[in-house]
């Protein structure tokens, strides 16, 4: 997904990502994947930190800072408009066994547009559904669910799992 990005923001040596979405998605655990190349599972922890990884892209190094923001509470609301204002590309996750977290998709994009001041179809945004790992039993949101809103936003979609790798590179 990391090279999703790239391509949308077009950049030649670094980006800065920004993973939102609900509580309990898995913003930190698939950073940590990303990132250290491992699986942590994390419950309930909210933090904001900010990673960095060097990748290479058409045999160029490309620096990535992203910064995983615990979610879309009002009490840090204020940090989460600077943030959303000065970086560059938006991983929105929701997590494909909780319904709550699709249907929160919306508001995130609301705020997104608000802050930036623009249309969700100008803005580099990657929709992606976590925990396919979890989906025989638990899954509450179709695939297609998160296609169709994702075609609506004007933005590539797909589906994760930190735990097992699943589209993670």
């Amino acid at each position: 997904f990391l090279f999703l990005f790239l391509f949308l923001l077009k950049m030649d040596n670094s980006m800065k990502l920004v993973l939102l979405g609900a509580n309990g998605v898995g913003k930190t655990s698939l950073l940590v994947q990303i990132i250290m190349n491992r699986y942590v599972e994390l419950d309930d922890i909210m933090m904001t930190d900010s990673y960095r990884k060097q990748a290479v892209v058409d045999e160029a190094y490309v620096l990535l800072e992203i910064l995983d923001i615990d979610g879309m509470s009002d009490s840090i609301q204020n940090e989460q408009e600077w943030v959303i204002k000065v970086n560059e590309g938006y991983l929105i996750l929701y997590s494909i066994t909780s319904r709550s977290t699709f249907e929160e998709v919306e508001g995130i994009v609301m705020f997104l547009c608000e802050n930036k001041k623009m249309d969700i179809r100008d803005i580099p945004v990657v929709l992606c559904g976590t925990k396919v790992d979890l989906e025989d039993d638990l899954r509450q949101v179709k695939t297609e669910e998160g296609r169709r809103i994702a075609e609506e936003m004007g933005c590539p979609f797909f589906e994760t799992s930190a735990k097992r790798r699943v589209n993670i590179e």
